[in-house]
């Protein structure tokens, strides 16, 4: 005699379903969070100053308290700079980067309607908004090259410096008389039209966007 399915069947395989891919994003959400902290960890050493003499030695413990649970590694990097330059403590910056994560990531996460209303944004915002992030490319005299990834998208600007031998040197806005700087303490962009003077230690290039 067959035996007769269970009446509650369906729900049980819908429920299990359900389990198993709320399980994935679990899992995929960590493995993402773990990535962001790893790349932080191995962009901060030699290029990152944690203090406002340019220092950028750190120790293994520093590094890690300052990348832990980074979402987005280049904004906690960016973050950390900026309090520095500020005058931050190392640690006190780092607090402070922490804690503007968690309220932004309760602020995301309010809402539904102003999610679906940020995606319903015009072509026109859309386009603006790509016109904040652009890189460039320079060449130097005596044939160094590089190029500049800027992000104006933020409430400070930053300039992703991308040299032949270290593809990702994050950089920071700071004050300026004229033109623009960036800095992180150990490199210094300053930039005025197509013109760029790049600085590290004692060494200096004059450049021109090409």
């Amino acid at each position: 005699m067959p035996m007769k399915p269970l009446k509650n069947g369906a729900t049980i395989v819908v429920a299990t379903a359900c389990g198993f891919a709320a399980l994935l994003l679990l899992v995929a959400s960590r493995a993402e969070a773990a990535s962001q902290e790893e790349i932080c960890r191995n962009s901060v050493q030699g290029h990152v100053a944690w203090n406002q003499k340019g220092n950028t030695t750190w120790g293994a413990a520093n590094i890690a308290k300052l990348c832990q649970g980074a979402q987005n590694s280049q904004a906690r990097i960016n973050c950390f700079s900026s309090e520095v330059q500020r005058g931050a403590v190392w640690d006190d910056a780092i607090a402070t980067c922490k804690a503007r994560e968690q309220q932004a990531g309760a602020n995301s996460s309010g809402s539904n309607a102003e999610a679906a209303a940020k995606d319903a944004e015009t072509s026109n915002t859309d386009v603006a908004d790509q016109a904040d992030v652009f890189t460039e490319s320079y060449i130097c005299k005596g044939g160094k090259t590089f190029q500049v990834r800027f992000d104006n998208s933020w409430t400070y600007s930053i300039a992703v410096l991308s040299l032949k031998d270290d593809p990702e040197i994050p950089l920071i806005q700071a004050p300026s008389g004229s033109g623009v700087i960036y800095s992180n303490g150990d490199y210094t962009l300053h930039t005025k039209a197509d013109i760029a003077v790049l600085m590290r230690n004692d060494k200096v290039w004059d450049c021109k966007a090409k």
